[in-house]
């Protein structure tokens, strides 16, 4: 037993430690895959889609949305639009904060970078709102993010207060900052068409400075676009995050070209720069296309889903007002059974009658019996006054006093008794439906009359009925 236990706790701790180490490891890949961003941007996709694959809900989100910003930084439009609606359902149901604010921010650039400022300013807008609501630590942990993302939406012809935006944003930077080199790169380029010696000090700076790849190299290219060499016009470098730098390498070629009058390399590098745009267009067009039909998807969505809650409350509605309506009227039912019997009682306390009255009213009460107006559903004490040209409380006081009994019980006998009579003398009357007999003696419902009935006669109508045809 002891050594059972022992080996238990010993799997439980090797277990423990296995998945401790195994945390341990794709800690350090996620940390590999963002420094890699920059440097190797295919190598860093390649490790989020190995984490992807071991990791729950909240993490796959966060890992989805560096690979969204990486697919835009590469001009990759469809997989960061594809990426985006994938996981726009969980964010939106999300309580993280911060995973809401970093979606939004990246969704509100993708929008810009395909130049659907309409749209994009409700995402922008949405970005500003999820960052309003982070906590304090996260405000300062994202407030470079923030800034980035008001630079991007000034307006293209604002370059100088880009590049001053971009400038304030290196100053607060940490050097450690893998973005650093990549902001760099930003300020360099738009210096480019205005400012050649300062878009040169940028670009040297990336090249000096940082040992990253891909900006190293785009750098290196933008520096010799100055030069006459036309082997440089006829290279085309990959995987840089500059997706304007191949149409700038065709255009320089063609200028190079169309100088030295040679027609068939014009003519090749013209075909290059047209079918570079009709594939990037092509490519953006998708895009677009793909993350409209989303927006328009989505509010289809939303407006079914509107209409069913506006449904699900007019059917709680009248649902409410059809219990309202039936406890109003069975109240109001209740109450006008009641208050006949209330007002019988009350109004005979304390009445004096003539004996001369007493009588006139007790000879006008047999001719009523013998009438069979007490068959009327509609009777009440007060109907039945008027008719004997009385008032309710001496006609109360006459029924109280000669009959031992309430107005209600009173009619209540007069009917039971009818229907007795037309039972015992009538045999058709025994094969009726005590629904029927109810209706023909006058009551408003069967229950009413099979409660009065057994009142009256000690047994239900249909044991009556029963026990008379035996």
């Amino acid at each position: 037993m002891k050594l059972n236990l022992f080996f238990i706790i010993l799997f439980v701790v090797l277990g423990a430690q296995l998945l401790k180490a195994q945390n341990s490891e794709e800690e350090k890949l996620f940390i590999e895959a963002i420094e890699s961003r920059f440097n190797d941007p295919y190598k860093s996709l390649k490790l989020y889609d190995y984490l992807l694959k071991n990791t729950n809900t909240e993490e796959s989100v966060a890992i989805e949305i560096k690979k969204l910003q990486l697919n835009r930084l590469l001009g990759e439009y469809e997989e960061a639009v594809a990426i985006s609606q994938k996981i726009e359902s969980t964010i939106t149901n999300s309580t993280s904060t911060d995973l809401q604010f970093e979606y939004w921010r990246e969704l509100a650039t993708l929008y810009n970078d395909l130049n659907l400022m309409g749209e994009g300013n409700t995402v922008y807008e949405k970005a500003l709102n999820s960052y309003n609501n982070l906590n304090l630590n996260l405000k300062k942990k994202y407030a470079i993010d923030l800034s980035l993302l008001k630079v991007k939406y000034l307006k293209p012809e604002q370059t100088e207060s880009k590049i001053s935006g971009l400038k304030e944003i290196l100053d607060k930077m940490d050097d450690k900052d893998e973005r650093k080199p990549f902001i760099q790169f930003q300020i360099a380029k738009l210096y480019y068409s205005q400012q050649n010696d300062s878009s040169r000090l940028y670009f040297n700076k990336i090249i000096r400075d940082f040992n990253v790849k891909p900006l190293s190299q785009a750098s290196r290219t933008y520096l010799n676009l100055n030069h006459t060499d036309s082997t440089e016009y006829q290279k085309v470098v990959d995987n840089l995050f500059d997706v304007e730098l191949e149409a700038v390498l065709l255009n320089k070629a063609i200028q190079y070209w169309s100088i030295k009058r040679n027609e068939d390399s014009l003519m090749v590098y013209e075909k290059r720069l047209q079918n570079y745009f009709f594939e990037k267009n092509q490519s953006i067009r998708n895009a677009k296309v793909s993350l409209i039909q989303g927006v328009y998807r989505k509010k289809q969505k939303d407006n079914v889903e509107k209409v069913l809650v506006r449904n699900r409350q007019l059917y709680i509605v009248i649902g409410l007002l059809g219990l309202l309506l039936l406890i109003y009227f069975g109240n109001r039912y209740f109450r006008r059974n009641r208050v006949d019997t209330k007002d019988d009682i009350d109004d005979s306390k304390g009445t004096v009658i003539s004996d001369k009255t007493e009588e006139e009213i007790l000879e006008k009460l047999r001719k009523f019996e013998n009438s069979k107006l007490f068959l009327d559903k509609q009777l009440r004490i007060a109907s039945l006054a008027k008719q004997l040209g009385t008032n309710t409380r001496y006609l109360s006081s006459v029924i109280n006093a000669s009959k031992n009994k309430s107005f209600n019980a009173y009619i209540n006998s007069l009917r039971i008794q009818y229907i007795v009579d037309k039972l015992k003398s009538d045999a058709k009357y025994r094969s009726y439906k005590i629904s029927y007999l109810a209706e023909e003696s006058g009551f408003v419902s069967q229950s009413s009359f099979t409660t009065a009935f057994k009142e009256i006669t000690g047994s239900t109508p249909s044991a009556y009925i029963k026990n008379i045809s035996d």
